[in-house]
């Protein structure tokens, strides 16, 4: 079903799908949540980690155009040692990255939905 919007010219269609897109204040208190809840999934195993995150689109409106963009984006950072080998580090962190996905699903209901590995930072998508 396409969009329809109540502007009448391009530019005011377009600045009424920002509108719609956008993140609001209310779904960045849910990327906290998720944050606050992922740390605390993952910081018995790996606690130096630092958990980021951000919104992309509007979480909270049910329309068509904000579920094709709505998402919270949470990056996970752990300092690896630079004495390791770079071969090393990435296996480790493919490594990290299973554990840290197979948690999220385990301990707090995260839903897995694919993995890329063929980048330098591996890259995990999950639903809830």
């Amino acid at each position: 079903q396409p969009l329809k919007f109540q502007a009448t010219s391009f530019e005011s269609e377009v600045q009424e799908l920002l509108a719609q897109i956008s993140g609001k204040p209310e779904g960045g208190k849910i990327a906290e949540e998720c944050v606050k809840l992922i740390s605390k999934c993952l910081s018995p195993n790996i606690p130096a980690a630092v958990v980021l995150s951000y919104v992309g689109g509007d979480s909270l409106v049910p329309s068509e155009a904000a579920s094709a963009f709505s998402q919270i984006h949470v990056s996970l950072h752990v300092d690896f040692p630079l004495m390791w080998r770079s071969s090393c580090r990435i296996k480790s962190k493919k490594s990290m990255t299973r554990t840290c996905t197979e948690q999220l699903v385990k301990k707090a209901g995260f839903g897995f939905r694919r993995s890329a590995y063929c980048i330098q930072d591996p890259l995990v998508s999950m639903w809830t």
